[in-house]
Protein backbone atom coordinates (compact mmCIF):
# COMPACT_ATOMS: atom_id res chain seq x y z
CA UNK A 1 0.00 0.00 0.00
CA UNK A 2 1.18 3.06 -0.97
CA UNK A 3 0.28 6.46 0.77
CA UNK A 4 1.30 9.49 -1.22
CA UNK A 5 2.12 12.62 0.85
CA UNK A 6 3.42 15.73 1.55
CA UNK A 7 6.47 16.96 3.87
CA UNK A 8 5.82 20.48 3.06
CA UNK A 9 9.84 21.45 2.99
CA UNK A 10 13.06 19.88 3.29
CA UNK A 11 14.10 17.33 1.40
CA UNK A 12 11.97 13.46 0.15
CA UNK A 13 11.74 10.95 3.12
CA UNK A 14 9.74 7.98 3.67
CA UNK A 15 8.05 5.95 6.08
CA UNK A 16 7.65 2.11 5.72
CA UNK A 17 6.36 -0.64 8.25
CA UNK A 18 8.72 -3.09 7.25
CA UNK A 19 12.54 -3.65 8.23
CA UNK A 20 13.49 -4.94 4.82
CA UNK A 21 16.81 -3.68 3.89
CA UNK A 22 16.83 -3.88 -0.09
CA UNK A 23 13.40 -1.63 0.16
CA UNK A 24 14.85 0.78 2.17
CA UNK A 25 17.86 0.62 0.44
CA UNK A 26 15.93 1.47 -2.99
CA UNK A 27 13.80 3.96 -1.78
CA UNK A 28 17.11 5.97 -0.52
CA UNK A 29 18.51 6.21 -3.84
CA UNK A 30 14.94 7.75 -5.22
CA UNK A 31 15.47 11.24 -4.68
CA UNK A 32 18.85 11.84 -5.95
CA UNK A 33 17.56 10.32 -9.51
CA UNK A 34 15.62 13.45 -9.44
CA UNK A 35 17.76 15.89 -8.30
CA UNK A 36 16.25 16.17 -4.59
CA UNK A 37 17.90 15.94 -1.06
CA UNK A 38 16.74 12.97 1.08
CA UNK A 39 15.34 14.33 4.68
CA UNK A 40 18.06 12.76 6.96
CA UNK A 41 16.48 13.69 10.33
CA UNK A 42 13.98 12.36 12.92
CA UNK A 43 11.48 15.05 13.65
CA UNK A 44 7.58 14.42 13.75
CA UNK A 45 8.06 11.26 15.48
CA UNK A 46 10.93 10.48 17.90
CA UNK A 47 9.89 6.28 17.64
CA UNK A 48 10.61 6.03 14.20
CA UNK A 49 13.86 4.23 13.36
CA UNK A 50 15.98 5.34 10.78
CA UNK A 51 16.63 2.46 8.00
CA UNK A 52 18.63 4.25 5.25
CA UNK A 53 19.05 7.84 4.15
CA UNK A 54 15.56 9.14 4.28
CA UNK A 55 13.90 6.04 5.12
CA UNK A 56 12.17 6.03 8.37
CA UNK A 57 10.42 2.82 10.14
CA UNK A 58 7.39 4.11 11.02
CA UNK A 59 6.14 3.50 14.77
CA UNK A 60 3.21 1.31 15.68
CA UNK A 61 -0.03 3.06 16.58
CA UNK A 62 -1.68 1.87 19.89
CA UNK A 63 -5.55 1.20 18.59
CA UNK A 64 -4.57 0.72 14.83
CA UNK A 65 -6.26 4.17 13.94
CA UNK A 66 -3.85 4.11 10.73
CA UNK A 67 -4.22 2.73 7.86
CA UNK A 68 -0.94 1.27 7.76
CA UNK A 69 -1.73 -0.38 11.12
CA UNK A 70 -4.49 -1.62 10.15
CA UNK A 71 -3.50 -3.08 6.62
CA UNK A 72 -0.63 -5.17 9.03
CA UNK A 73 -3.07 -7.50 9.90
CA UNK A 74 -3.16 -8.60 6.07
CA UNK A 75 0.49 -9.05 5.95
CA UNK A 76 0.39 -5.21 3.59
CA UNK A 77 3.51 -3.35 2.99
CA UNK A 78 3.04 0.53 3.55
CA UNK A 79 5.54 3.12 2.10
CA UNK A 80 4.27 6.67 3.05
CA UNK A 81 6.25 8.65 0.70
CA UNK A 82 6.94 12.27 2.07
CA UNK A 83 7.82 15.28 -0.73
CA UNK A 84 8.38 18.81 0.50
CA UNK A 85 7.00 21.85 -2.04
CA UNK A 86 10.11 24.01 -1.37
CA UNK A 87 13.73 22.32 -1.34
CA UNK A 88 16.40 22.83 1.48
CA UNK A 89 19.66 20.92 0.65
CA UNK A 90 20.44 21.42 4.53
CA UNK A 91 17.56 18.26 4.82
CA UNK A 92 20.07 15.96 3.61
CA UNK A 93 23.19 17.09 5.57
CA UNK A 94 23.93 15.23 8.51
CA UNK A 95 27.29 17.29 9.52
CA UNK A 96 27.43 18.45 12.71
CA UNK A 97 25.31 22.48 13.23
CA UNK A 98 27.41 23.43 16.33
CA UNK A 99 23.90 22.90 18.36
CA UNK A 100 22.74 20.90 20.68
CA UNK A 101 19.52 18.47 19.68
CA UNK A 102 17.63 19.63 22.92
CA UNK A 103 17.94 23.34 22.48
CA UNK A 104 16.52 23.18 19.07
CA UNK A 105 13.93 20.56 20.29
CA UNK A 106 13.07 22.86 22.62
CA UNK A 107 13.02 26.28 21.24
CA UNK A 108 10.54 24.07 18.59
CA UNK A 109 8.46 23.37 21.69
CA UNK A 110 7.98 26.74 22.53
CA UNK A 111 6.82 27.54 19.28
CA UNK A 112 4.36 24.33 18.91
CA UNK A 113 3.00 26.12 22.54
CA UNK A 114 2.82 29.37 21.46
CA UNK A 115 0.55 27.91 18.47
CA UNK A 116 -1.89 26.04 20.36
CA UNK A 117 -2.30 29.14 22.69
CA UNK A 118 -2.86 31.61 19.81
CA UNK A 119 -5.12 29.23 18.09
CA UNK A 120 -7.04 28.65 21.10
CA UNK A 121 -7.77 32.55 21.60
CA UNK A 122 -9.25 32.82 17.78
CA UNK A 123 -10.82 29.34 17.19
CA UNK A 124 -15.45 30.01 18.22
CA UNK A 125 -17.47 27.25 19.67
CA UNK A 126 -18.44 24.73 16.62
CA UNK A 127 -21.63 25.94 15.36
CA UNK A 128 -22.18 22.33 13.47
CA UNK A 129 -19.94 19.23 12.93
CA UNK A 130 -18.50 19.47 9.37
CA UNK A 131 -15.71 17.69 8.06
CA UNK A 132 -13.78 20.68 8.06
CA UNK A 133 -13.94 21.01 11.86
CA UNK A 134 -13.16 17.40 12.71
CA UNK A 135 -10.10 18.08 10.46
CA UNK A 136 -9.00 20.85 12.36
CA UNK A 137 -9.37 19.19 15.59
CA UNK A 138 -7.50 16.25 14.35
CA UNK A 139 -4.47 18.48 13.19
CA UNK A 140 -4.83 20.47 16.79
CA UNK A 141 -4.60 16.93 18.21
CA UNK A 142 -1.33 16.02 15.96
CA UNK A 143 0.32 19.40 17.52
CA UNK A 144 -0.46 18.17 20.86
CA UNK A 145 1.32 14.79 19.90
CA UNK A 146 4.03 16.03 18.67
CA UNK A 147 4.33 18.09 21.61
CA UNK A 148 4.34 15.39 24.21
CA UNK A 149 5.95 12.49 22.08
CA UNK A 150 9.35 15.71 22.30
CA UNK A 151 8.94 15.94 26.01
CA UNK A 152 12.15 13.62 26.42
CA UNK A 153 14.25 15.29 24.89
CA UNK A 154 17.81 14.45 23.75
CA UNK A 155 21.23 15.86 24.61
CA UNK A 156 23.81 15.33 22.06
CA UNK A 157 25.10 17.25 19.35
CA UNK A 158 22.38 17.89 16.54
CA UNK A 159 22.90 17.89 12.99
CA UNK A 160 22.32 20.68 10.22
CA UNK A 161 19.36 18.37 9.14
CA UNK A 162 17.80 18.26 12.69
CA UNK A 163 18.68 21.91 12.45
CA UNK A 164 16.44 22.39 9.68
CA UNK A 165 13.59 20.27 10.35
CA UNK A 166 13.05 21.90 13.99
CA UNK A 167 12.97 25.72 12.45
CA UNK A 168 10.89 24.16 9.69
CA UNK A 169 8.63 21.97 12.14
CA UNK A 170 6.58 25.03 14.01
CA UNK A 171 6.42 26.46 11.01
CA UNK A 172 4.76 23.97 9.03
CA UNK A 173 2.61 22.87 11.66
CA UNK A 174 0.98 26.86 11.99
CA UNK A 175 0.44 27.40 9.14
CA UNK A 176 -1.65 23.83 8.62
CA UNK A 177 -3.58 24.75 11.16
CA UNK A 178 -4.90 28.37 10.67
CA UNK A 179 -5.16 27.88 7.19
CA UNK A 180 -7.64 24.85 8.34
CA UNK A 181 -8.97 27.00 10.95
CA UNK A 182 -10.01 29.08 7.90
CA UNK A 183 -11.82 26.76 6.25
CA UNK A 184 -13.93 26.14 9.25
CA UNK A 185 -14.61 29.61 9.26
CA UNK A 186 -16.10 29.55 5.28
CA UNK A 187 -18.03 26.66 6.22
CA UNK A 188 -20.09 28.40 9.36
CA UNK A 189 -19.88 31.70 7.38
CA UNK A 190 -18.37 33.06 10.44
CA UNK A 191 -16.15 36.35 10.67
CA UNK A 192 -12.47 35.20 9.88
CA UNK A 193 -10.43 38.95 10.27
CA UNK A 194 -8.34 37.36 13.41
CA UNK A 195 -7.82 33.89 11.87
CA UNK A 196 -7.20 35.90 8.59
CA UNK A 197 -4.24 37.64 10.48
CA UNK A 198 -2.72 35.39 12.20
CA UNK A 199 -2.42 33.36 8.93
CA UNK A 200 -1.11 36.20 6.79
CA UNK A 201 1.53 36.80 9.80
CA UNK A 202 2.25 33.66 10.07
CA UNK A 203 3.25 32.81 6.75
CA UNK A 204 5.03 35.76 6.51
CA UNK A 205 7.55 34.72 9.07
CA UNK A 206 7.85 31.61 7.42
CA UNK A 207 9.07 33.10 4.18
CA UNK A 208 11.12 35.50 6.11
CA UNK A 209 12.62 32.61 7.87
CA UNK A 210 13.08 29.71 5.46
CA UNK A 211 15.19 29.45 2.32
CA UNK A 212 13.68 27.30 0.13
CA UNK A 213 12.92 26.87 -3.35
CA UNK A 214 9.68 25.95 -4.77
CA UNK A 215 9.92 22.42 -6.66
CA UNK A 216 7.76 21.82 -10.07
CA UNK A 217 4.78 19.76 -9.10
CA UNK A 218 6.17 16.88 -11.99
CA UNK A 219 9.35 16.28 -10.31
CA UNK A 220 7.43 15.32 -6.96
CA UNK A 221 5.17 12.93 -8.60
CA UNK A 222 7.96 10.98 -10.42
CA UNK A 223 9.03 10.44 -7.13
CA UNK A 224 5.92 9.26 -5.68
CA UNK A 225 5.30 7.27 -9.05
CA UNK A 226 8.92 5.68 -8.90
CA UNK A 227 8.99 4.77 -5.04
CA UNK A 228 5.43 3.56 -5.74
CA UNK A 229 7.18 1.00 -8.37
CA UNK A 230 10.34 0.40 -6.03
CA UNK A 231 7.62 -1.08 -3.46
CA UNK A 232 5.79 -3.22 -5.62
CA UNK A 233 9.07 -4.89 -7.09
CA UNK A 234 10.38 -5.26 -3.54
CA UNK A 235 7.19 -6.89 -2.79
CA UNK A 236 6.75 -9.01 -5.99
CA UNK A 237 9.99 -10.52 -4.85
CA UNK A 238 8.63 -11.84 -1.72
CA UNK A 239 5.47 -12.86 -2.75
Amino acid sequence: MCSLHNGQYGGVFHYVNTDDAELAARLSEVPAKHGLPPHNAIWEAPDSAVLAPGVLRMPSVPGLVSSADYASRHGTTTVITEVPYWEDPRAGDTSPCGRNLAELVGEAMALLDETAAALKMITPEPVTDTPFHRAYQDGLRMLHGVRANWSNQVDRPATVAEQCSFEVLPHMMRIRLAGALLRVLDAERRPATEAEAVFGHWCELADRSLPGTPIPLHRLADVQVESALVAAHAVSKTA
